[in-house]
């Protein structure tokens, strides 16, 4: 499936179904966009070229990033071809925007990641975004413990990927951006909740200008996450 396919399926199919979504390239969104963007797009399948997945998905903003990441998400089942109306749409009205209502605020979002983390080896990016998801919910001291547990997880996979050869002492590690951002976040922690969460607005605006969503974004005073 292409981007310009996807596109088609949207605006003519999917766009309709979801009154509240707006179409960018790949995406359709929910609009207007506060914290999290929740939205939908697809994946490709390695069976052929026609058939694909739908990814219902939530990104925090709050969490830099200059690209469309639906790590946190629920994935359709494979669909033969976009002409499998019955079953798109079952899935759209369904399973995927059942998900994404379920997580409409970031305390939604930092309950589920918890539940979705739990018994699982701990993975640096979910704590990144449970620690920031609990510092928006006004919950500094519980942030700060997922903030460290985020570090100390990343640390501990850079560390064990330099000892098995994977990456070089002097190369950069995908994970040295989560030490890096903890860190500073840790330290807007040490003056106030108030810096922290500056930080974190700061961080919102940026990604939502990176993926050319600022015309959808909430104003900082509107927003109820705070």
């Amino acid at each position: 499936m292409r981007t310009s396919e996807f596109n088609k399926l949207a605006r003519e199919q999917l766009r309709p179904l979801l009154p509240d979504f707006a179409l960018a390239t790949g995406l359709l969104f929910e609009v207007p966009i506060a914290d999290l963007l929740r939205g939908l797009t697809f994946q490709g399948s390695s069976y052929d070229q026609t058939s694909f997945f739908l990814v219902a998905f939530v990104q925090p903003l709050y969490i830099p990033s200059d690209e469309v990441v639906p790590t946190f998400g629920k994935r359709s089942p494979r669909f033969p071809a976009t002409d499998a109306l019955d079953d798109i749409e079952s899935f759209v009205t369904g399973a995927g925007r059942t998900f994404l209502e379920q997580l409409a605020t970031p305390v939604d979002f930092a309950n589920w990641l918890e539940r979705e983390e739990r018994g699982h080896r701990p993975d640096p990016f979910a704590l990144e975004a449970l620690a920031c998801s609990r510092l928006l919910a006004g919950q500094a001291p519980v942030a700060r413990r997922w903030l460290d547990l985020a570090a100390e997880s990343a640390a501990g996979y850079i560390r064990r990927d330099i000892e098995e050869g994977l990456y070089a002492e002097n190369e950069e590690h995908p994970l040295l951006s989560v030490l890096e951002r903890t860190a500073h976040l840790r330290d807007a922690l040490i003056l106030s909740a108030e810096d922290a969460l500056a930080v974190l607005e700061r961080w919102r605006q940026e990604t939502a200008s990176h993926l050319g969503l600022s015309q959808h974004l909430e104003p900082a005073r509107t927003r109820a996450s705070r």
